[in-house]
């Protein structure tokens, strides 16, 4: 498992059909994956992708009951 600011990151697949623009157009793949995974997981950040793994970075805010978890645990 990936951790990024002590929050772990996400990790998933993209369909066929985007995957297919990786080597006829890099920039088309770029964008069409920034769409895909803000319909599909909103409020995360693609931070790192290692064909065929895209690691995806939570950055919605956390509730305050986490937060106060969080703090506990340190």
């Amino acid at each position: 498992m990936s951790i990024f600011n002590d929050r772990p990151l996400t990790q998933s697949l993209i369909g066929p059909r985007i995957m297919a623009l990786l080597d006829s157009d890099p920039e088309a793949f770029e964008q069409e994956a920034i769409e895909y995974f803000a319909l599909g997981y909103p409020g995360r950040t693609i931070v790192r992708f290692d064909n065929p793994t895209f690691y995806l970075r939570d950055d919605r805010p956390l509730k305050p009951y986490f937060k106060d978890k969080q703090r506990q645990q340190r």
